[in-house]
Order: C-alpha cells, then sequence, then structure tokens
C-alpha cells in the first residue's frame, strides 16, 4: 500500500525498487561510479572486492566464455555457454559439448582458473540482475560481475541509492533518540495534524491513497468521535472513510522526526521536499492506541531507516534488489470491532511479510508508524483512531 507521490508507509505491493544482499567480488565486474556520482573525497573512497566464488570442479579454459557446438582444441577444458548462464561445456578436442547444468539458482562461472566451467552460488544482491549493472548493497554500490557470481563494492561517502552514490544522505546526523518520557504520539484534542512534541518527536499525520480511492473527510482532519459503545469521552479522533479503492489500501502515516529541506526545489503546491528521520524507540516497549471500526483488519507498521527509499529519508538499502524491496515495514494486525477498545504491541509481535529486503528489527532506527486499511479494496470503510502512544511496562489505562 504505497501511494502514488511515493510517500506512504503502508505497505508498497505495486512495484518499488528493491533490496539487497551481500557482496561479491570481482572477475572481470566494472569499476566504481563517476565523479558525478560522487563526492571527490578521495579519503573516503574505498574499493572492497571480495571473493564469494565457491570451490567448485576445476578445469583449464580460455578468456572468455564459449558456445554449445562451437570449436575448441584443448581436450577436457571446461567452460560454460555464454555468461550468467547455467549450461556447463567441455571440450571434446574438437567442439564444445554440454558437461551438465548448474542446479537451483547458481551459476557458471566463467573466469579463467581453477572455477573456470564450475558452479558457483550468485552474488545476492546481483541475483535476478545483468551483468555490469550496479546495484546498493547498504551504503555500497556494487557493480555485478559478468556471470553474477562475482561483483565489486565500492564504499560511498554517505549513501547508496537506486545503484547510484548520493552526495548527500538527507537525514545525516539527524537522527534522535527517545527519552522515554512522555509517550503519548497524539490525542487529537488540539484538532490539527501535527503531532503532540513529546519526546523529541516532530512529524504530522497524513493519509496515503491508491488509484480509484476516495477518502473522507476532506479536508482531513481529527473530528468529534462517533461515541460508539460509550468507551471513547475524548473532543476529537481521526476518522478515516474509504470507498472506490481499485488495488492496494490507503494507510494513515505519521513520522516521527521529520525533517523538512526548506532549501530543496518546492514541488507543484509549493511545498519543500520532507523527509523522515531516525527516531530510537528502544527507551520503549510498545505501541497502544484506541480504534473502532465494523470488523475490520488494521496494519500496524513502524517503518524503519532500512525498509524506505532514500527519497524519503532512508539509507537506500531496500533498493538493492529488483521488485518492491522497499516498504516491507514490520508490522502486525488488529481486527477492530464495533466499540472502542484498546490495541497493543510490543517490538517482538511485530514481523516482515517477507515479499521486501528482509532487514533485522532495530528499534533505533524507526522513523514512523502506519495503519494501513488491509481491505479498503474490497468495499467501503470506516474506521477511528485515537490517543496513539509508547509506553513501557503496560499500556495506560482509560480511553
Amino acid at each position: 500500500m504505497c501511494s502514488t507521490d511515493g510517500r506512504s508507509y503502508g505497505m508498497c505491493i505495486c512495484g518499488a525498487a528493491g533490496s539487497g544482499g551481500s557482496g561479491g567480488s570481482d572477475a572481470g565486474g566494472g569499476g566504481g561510479p563517476t565523479e558525478a556520482q560522487t563526492e571527490k573525497n578521495d579519503a573516503l573512497l574505498d574499493m572492497e572486492v571480495v571473493d564469494v566464488r565457491d570451490a567448485g570442479d576445476a578445469g583449464d579454459g580460455g578468456d572468455t566464455a564459449a558456445t554449445l557446438n562451437g570449436p575448441c582444441s584443448a581436450l577436457g577444458t571446461l567452460n560454460c555457454n555464454g555468461h550468467a548462464q547455467q549450461v556447463r561445456l567441455i571440450c571434446n578436442g574438437t567442439k564444445w559439448i554440454p558437461n551438465g547444468t548448474c542446479s537451483g539458482a547458481r551459476l557458471c562461472d566463467t573466469a579463467p582458473g581453477p572455477n573456470q566451467g564450475s558452479c558457483s552460488d550468485p552474488v545476492a544482491v546481483c541475483v535476478g540482475r545483468t551483468p555490469g549493472d550496479l546495484v546498493c548493497d547498504g551504503t555500497k554500490q556494487v557493480t555485478c560481475g559478468p556471470d553474477l557470481v562475482t561483483a565489486s563494492s565500492f564504499q560511498c561517502p554517505k549513501a547508496c541509492s537506486q545503484g547510484a552514490c548520493v552526495a548527500s544522505y538527507q537525514c545525516w546526523g539527524r537522527d534522535v533518540v527517545a527519552g522515554g518520557s512522555p509517550g503519548s504520539i497524539d490525542d487529537f484534542e488540539d484538532g490539527d495534524l501535527a503531532l503532540l512534541s513529546n519526546d523529541g518527536r516532530t512529524g504530522r499525520w497524513w493519509m496515503a491513497t491508491g488509484p480509484g480511492c476516495t477518502v473522507t473527510p476532506s479536508p482531513f482532519l481529527p473530528l468529534a468521535p462517533v461515541a460508539a459503545g460509550g468507551k471513547n469521552t475524548s473532543s476529537h479522533a481521526v476518522n478515516v472513510k474509504v470507498t472506490g479503492c481499485t488495488s492496494y489500501s490507503p494507510s494513515l502515516n505519521a513520522g516521527f522526526n521529520t525533517y523538512i529541506d526548506t532549501t530543496g526545489t518546492p514541488d507543484s503546491d509549493g511545498g519543500f521536499p520532507e523527509y523522515t528521520c531516525a527516531y530510537d524507540v528502544s527507551k520503549y516497549d510498545g505501541v497502544y492506541f484506541w480504534a473502532v471500526g465494523d470488523g475490520e483488519q488494521i496494519m500496524i507498521g513502524l517503518p524503519m531507516r532500512t525498509t524506505i527509499p532514500a527519497s524519503v529519508g532512508g539509507d537506500g538499502s531496500c533498493e538493492s534488489e529488483p521488485g518492491p524491496g522497499c516498504w516491507d515495514h514490520y508490522l502486525t494486525t488488529a481486527d477492530l470491532t464495533a466499540t472502542w477498545t484498546q490495541y497493543s504491541f510490543t517490538w517482538a509481535d511485530l514481523l516482515q511479510l517477507g515479499w521486501g529486503k528482509a532487514v533485522p528489527w532495530d528499534a533505533k532506527l524507526v522513523t514512523g508508524i502506519s495503519f494501513t486499511i488491509a481491505q479498503a479494496a474490497a468495499g467501503p470503510v470506516d474506521i477511528w483512531i485515537d490517543n496513539v502512544g509508547f509506553y513501557k511496562g503496560s499500556p495506560p489505562a482509560g480511553p
């Protein structure tokens, strides 16, 4: 569930830049980025080449990949039927003939030496890529080798995004460490979308919607809550009514540590670029909130710097693989009832769904929170959310 402007914290299943893995070694894979892709700071440039090829059956061979039924003369020489392929070849003295196929995802290695013609595991970050592709592995720029079983890596001075070193990581030096109190994120009693300025938090709520979705009320502001079940006596809560969604679902989002770059280029609405930087929540044990609905299931996600792209404040590490690597946040679910109910979860309750970049949970890298309406594409939805906060030990009693 990602927005059309790319700023959703909800789960994105509509395709996004992918995720990374471990680096590999260079056997003819390219060099580092151009000067336009990185700062001219030679002290920070560190070329690292790591060999990830495993030992296989050895052989002698030429300098390049061979071609099935192509001519050869050295009897018993091993090679591969092209680059980044699985068919192994052996020379019978006159031509290249089949010599088996690499199993699973393993690929044939054409690099001259003892591994030529043997099978090796591809470099994780290069799986599904093309030889010579530039991808990111965390803050490293990786060049996939000719057979994808090797790679060269270049340590970017600051960050890597979509295969290129970026000159500046927008959230560099802007992380905030929470002290552990007060825990209230927002009670909506002030009637605006800004978070309460508790424990160093700076941010606001926004809605991210998908194709065809109509979200009301508009403008989106906290309203006097429906007294469903009589359990919520507060004066304001967030109401989200959704109709007409045709694919992914909308989400209610907030960043805990928002940086607005007033030096950037304003968008068509006159607003400046916003980035959600890391907010260390390790002093807290979990999150609580109150909600009411009609049997809807919502997904509550905590995006991290490692699960959002660099364009919105991430470190770029989820953009390394083909496919939707970003937006696979750690999350849990809640089934709403027709009466106001308090829901809570701990960090141990969260998990990734697994369709994006797999990253370890790290409470120090959290950037915000999202409430995604799972069934919005199936029909009209009407939910209320109120009194969102962090807690230590046990969540507070009362609405």
